[in-house]
């Protein structure tokens, strides 16, 4: 009888020191789980300051989506300006190029001028208009220079018996301004006088009838000056 009490007296001390073990485990779980819900709350804290930053970082994202929007934007601008202005001077210096090309043209037409003057005046002067060599000469040489070669050669001489008449009279006359107006006067093929006068000696048509009229009065003009 003592020993079986004794067992049950052990066996319960036994499960008295098993339930303070479980106490002692319960309040360590009680302390764990303080310590869970605690790091929990820090948890939810850090997620939501994150997720803080998240929005920040987002709103951040659009801002700068937007600048370099506008960025790309003002480049466009910048680009279209550039190129506006590149071809404005691409123009400028075409048309410079062309102003440039023309002045030397120009020259060069004023120089080939002078020297086709010179020569026809040469071929001129030294022909002889019954020799038939002298008239071919003068045709090749006008069809070599392309700023008479649609001037026949009848008008090549007109012109050059019209030069010689001018420079014959006026060597007889001491009026400075004399020209093809009163040349009729002169010779007294107009009765009536006039007071109109050409300054500028050109090939008119008025030129070229006083010259076919000075003809037809066979007045001479191909003897030298």
């Amino acid at each position: 009888m003592d020993q079986g009490v004794q067992k049950l007296l052990n066996q319960i001390s036994d499960l008295e020191s098993k339930n303070r073990l479980i106490h002692i485990q319960i309040e360590e779980l009680k302390t764990t789980e303080k310590e869970l819900q605690k790091n929990e709350k820090e948890l939810i804290l850090e997620i939501e300051n994150i997720c803080k930053q998240i929005k920040c970082m987002e709103k951040e994202e659009i801002e700068l989506n937007n600048d370099i929007s506008r960025v790309h934007l003002i480049c466009k601008n910048v680009e279209a300006t550039l190129h506006n202005e590149f071809v404005k001077v691409e123009i400028a210096a075409q048309k410079i190029n062309q102003i440039e090309y023309y002045e030397e043209k120009d020259k060069n037409i004023n120089t080939d001028l002078v020297k086709c003057d010179d020569k026809v005046k040469e071929c001129l002067i030294k022909m002889n208009t019954a020799d038939n060599n002298s008239l071919t000469m003068l045709k090749e040489m006008k069809d070599k220079n392309f700023l008479v070669s649609q001037v026949s050669v009848e008008d090549l001489c007109e012109i050059y018996e019209t030069h010689l008449l001018i420079e014959k009279i006026r060597g007889s006359n001491n009026d400075p301004y004399f020209n093809l107006a009163n040349i009729a006067n002169y010779y007294g093929l107009n009765e009536e006088k006039k007071d109109t006068k050409m300054e500028n000696f050109g090939l008119s048509e008025l030129n070229k009838i006083m010259i076919n009229h000075y003809k037809s009065k066979k007045i001479n003009v191909n003897n030298g000056i």
